[in-house]
């Protein structure tokens, strides 16, 4: 079922590479156990989503308002407000190969974004950061040769999507859960229904665009 209140149409990889900050590739470590190595290429991975703190990157070289707009040559991290640039970066996920796109029969996902951070881990919308790992683990089955993780990553993304609505929906300890679309479209009171960044998050057009520019720079990383 596609959710409501969009405007569907395709986003091309190289429009979701464009915009990202950096390839997800990895889950991440337990909160407290993770140090700066084991976060790099994950959903928390802070050169990618912007650091913890105001004007501070983890390494500690960094820690005054002065340094604003800084990319630490130590550690990576873009120096910064924290919550701004928390909620304007994205991460991608790249396939091995193309897979069916959940809603448009006639079109087929070689990558996704992964959206900025502060709205993945707001109170309410961690189900996101399940969904995406749900994604990375089917995709890393894949990459290591295991073909018939390709259906399985389909059936992943789907959920990412619209869990929701989809035939066998995941479940964490018996409770559904929410998907992009639930917080895109059904949720009211949801903080990623004002997102103010283009939110190809779903590989969609929704139509919420008003900062068409996330700042780039020289820190753009390749896919």
């Amino acid at each position: 079922m596609k959710p409501t209140g969009l405007e569907l149409g395709t986003v091309c990889e190289n429009e979701v590479l464009l915009r990202s900050f950096g390839h997800v590739t990895k889950l991440v470590a337990p909160e407290g156990e993770a140090s700066i190595e084991s976060l790099i290429g994950s959903l928390r991975d802070p050169r990618i989503f912007g650091p913890d703190h105001d004007w501070t990157c983890p390494c500690g070289k960094y820690i005054d308002v002065e340094d604003d707009e800084i990319v630490c040559d130590r550690c990576g991290v873009r120096i910064g407000r924290a919550r701004e640039l928390r909620r304007i970066r994205f991460g991608h996920i790249r396939f091995p190969e193309p897979i069916p796109h959940p809603f448009l029969a006639d079109e087929q996902l070689r990558a996704i974004p992964v959206i900025p951070i502060g709205y993945r881990r707001d109170t309410g919308a961690r189900d996101l950061d399940y969904l995406y790992e749900q994604v990375l683990r089917a995709n890393a089955r894949w990459c290591a040769g295991d073909t018939e993780s390709r259906t399985d990553l389909a059936n992943s993304v789907a959920r990412l999507f619209a869990n929701e609505h989809c035939p066998q929906p995941s479940r964490e300890a018996g409770r559904l859960v929410r998907s992009l679309s639930h917080f895109l479209c059904e949720a009211p009171e949801s903080s990623l229904s004002s997102l103010g960044t283009y939110l190809f998050a779903i590989c969609l057009q929704p139509k919420l665009w008003d900062e068409k520019e996330a700042i780039q720079g020289d820190e753009k990383v390749s896919g």
